[in-house]
C-alpha cells in the first residue's frame, strides 16, 4: 500500500486490479438485489395495510 501512496502504480498486478473489478461488480449485484427485495417488502406491506390485512 505504500507504494501507492509513493505513487509507484505499478506495484499492482493486472490479476490484483481484475479481483478489484469483479468484487466491485459483485458488490453492486448484491446492493441492487438488496434494494429490490427492501422494494417488495415495502410494496407488499402498504398492499397489506391499505387493505386492512394482518401483517
Amino acid at each position: 500500500m505504500t507504494d501507492v501512496v509513493n505513487e509507484d502504480f505499478d506495484a499492482f498486478t493486472d490479476e490484483d486490479l481484475d479481483r478489484a473489478d469483479l468484487l466491485h461488480a459483485a458488490s453492486g449485484v448484491v446492493q441492487f438485489a438488496t434494494v429490490v427485495a427492501t422494494a417488495v417488502v415495502f410494496l407488499v406491506m402498504q398492499h397489506a395495510k391499505a387493505t386492512g390485512a394482518p401483517a
